[in-house]
């Protein structure tokens, strides 16, 4: 490996022109068709062979219309004031009639009477409606809306007139938050990964004391995580990829195109100090360090591709699109960053070392710092006493792994983004004025044989009402062939609470296998907290693998 990876240094030394070019090439090729072609990501997924997925079967088979996705929008009336007062109730039914006739809204719940609204502005009879008002005094309420398809296909149009929607509330003294579907998903990669470039690079500077040292690596990450993420919008128009598979390939990608640029880097640099004539000094350092780089990123690739053994797609997905990217990050290091140190050659060096070269090593680090072995006290200490840092290493990684004991597994949901978003203040809202349950809720499909009486329902829906954890089970909804029904429960905890855990194992486990004895009736506990919880299952019992 070092012997081939010295002459691959050797050649992008002698022809570091046509390595620029042809990596400068593929990144515009690449960025190009990505910005014009690029893929939508979309936030929904499927865990094979698991309750809540065979919940969403028996749903998408039955009633295809369950299979889209829901927002809300949430209401809120001033301290001591009710939303069905005079002042407050034409805002609250404009605005929901207005929702419903936005194209990808398919219907809409009158928050007032619980009724469904269709675009047509028509009301269908719906006797077991429930007003969808907090009590007692109602100045909390909100209105669901069906939407079609998933949440990346809602039109962006839609999006933005919600958000008007929610703004011509300003001055009426009802507070508009909009969530789910209902609002706009936010881009994959944001600012936030620009202030890390930033950081990166002045740590650079500092380190190297030159511009040229520093902005090597960093430039050689651009480029690798420009490819990779490029690639990873275009796959995503044949496949089904999670919003956060271009973030984990970009924070992955810079981070390791950083760090692997720098092993090349910091030996080449030491090797000119000492010395060696640059050509040589590049395939030396790509021979040396660019076999650790080599070992280094296919570790990483091998630890990504292993996220496939969890056997949740969307997870498979994520960790095959950032190795792709760490592999574009080593082919990079060892290619492109010898042309690269090629072209800057004494300047990769900063003033002051340009003037130390050709010392030889242990000059230079006695006029740097008066003792040669200064820089390796650490090493030494380490390799004169390694059974006590052996010890204590482990003992120390032990206590630091204490708080796993306690670990609880769980997807993030509205109750994690940003105080600030309506997101988040739409699930507060819910919180305060319905209970933390409301904003996770379960759903219980039911399938029922032929000649099953309506009784059945009643029976299930009266066992789990009675159920520890449950705050209220919403009056059954049959499927217009009748063998299909669908309950919602909301629990008294929140989508990420322990208890609710709990209470969807002792659904399954205990109160539904009881209630359906005898009837044929087969019931699943979905929705989406059930489907947060069975991934977090099926992660934990995989991590030992």
């Amino acid at each position: 490996m070092a012997v081939l990876l010295y002459r691959l240094g050797r050649f992008a030394t002698r022809r570091r022109g046509l390595v620029l070019a042809v990596w400068l090439v593929l990144l515009a090729v690449v960025g190009g068709t990505a910005g014009l072609a690029g893929g939508k990501f979309s936030d929904s997924f499927s865990i094979p062979d698991t309750p809540a997925q065979n919940a969403i079967d028996q749903l998408s088979a039955q009633i295809p219309g369950a299979g889209g996705s829901t927002g809300r929008i949430v209401f809120e009336a001033p301290a001591g004031r009710s939303l069905t007062e005079a002042d407050y109730q034409p805002t609250v039914q404009r605005i929901v009639a207005a929702a419903v006739k936005l194209p990808g809204v398919t219907a809409a719940t009158d928050p007032f009477t619980g009724q469904i609204l269709l675009p047509a502005g028509t009301a269908p009879e719906n006797p077991s409606a429930q007003p969808q008002l907090a009590p007692p005094t109602g100045r909390i309420g909100f209105a669901t809306l069906q939407m079609q398809g998933q949440v990346t296909e809602v039109p962006a149009a839609t999006h933005d007139a919600l958000a008007g929607l929610a703004a011509t509330a300003g001055g009426t003294g009802v507070t508009v938050e909009l969530s789910g579907a209902a609002v706009k998903q936010a881009p994959a990669i944001g600012s936030t990964e620009g202030i890390g470039v930033i950081v990166a690079l002045v740590v650079l500077l500092i380190m190297f004391g030159s511009i040229v040292a520093a902005g090597l690596p960093m430039l050689t990450a651009l480029i690798g995580i420009g490819i990779g993420v490029s690639g990873v919008l275009i796959t995503a128009n044949w496949i089904d990829m999670s919003s956060t598979a271009p973030i984990l390939a970009l924070m992955l990608g810079l981070a390791v195109g950083i760090d692997y640029a720098l092993f090349i880097v910091t030996r080449h640099r030491k090797q000119l100090i000492a010395g060696m004539e640059i050509r040589e000094s590049i395939a030396r350092a790509n021979g040396t360090a660019g076999s650790a780089v080599v070992f280094a990123g296919l570790t990483v690739i091998i630890a990504l591709a292993a996220l496939s053994v969890v056997g949740i797609p969307f997870l498979t997905v994520m960790g095959v699109a950032a190795s792709a990217t760490v592999l574009i990050a080593v082919l990079i290091a060892v290619t492109l960053l010898p042309a690269l140190l090629a072209f800057a050659g004494p300047k990769v060096l900063g003033r002051k070392q340009r003037e130390l070269m050709g010392l030889g090593r242990h000059a230079v680090e006695r006029q740097q710092h008066g003792d040669p072995d200064r820089a390796n006290r650490w090493g030494r200490f380490v390799t004169r006493y390694p059974a006590l840092v052996l010890v204590v290493g482990v003992l120390a990684l032990g206590a630091a792994a204490i708080p796993t004991t306690q670990l609880h597994l769980g997807l993030p949901d509205d109750g994690s983004k940003p105080l600030d978003s309506t997101a988040r203040q739409a699930y507060d809202l819910l919180a305060e004025g319905f209970g933390a349950g409301m904003n996770g809720p379960l759903l219980l499909v039911a399938e029922l044989p032929d000649g099953a009486s309506a009784g059945a329902l009643d029976q299930i829906s009266a066992a789990v009402a009675e159920t520890d954890g449950v705050a209220g089970v919403a009056p059954a909804t049959l499927h217009a062939e009748g063998d299909t029904s669908v309950v919602t429960v909301i629990p008294t905890t929140g989508p990420q609470a322990a208890q609710t855990v709990d209470l969807v194992n002792v659904l399954r486990d205990g109160e539904l296998p009881g209630a359906t004895d005898g009837t044929g009736v087969t019931a699943h506990v979905g929705g989406v907290t059930a489907t947060s919880i069975d991934s977090s299952d099926n992660i934990a019992k995989r991590l030992p693998l």
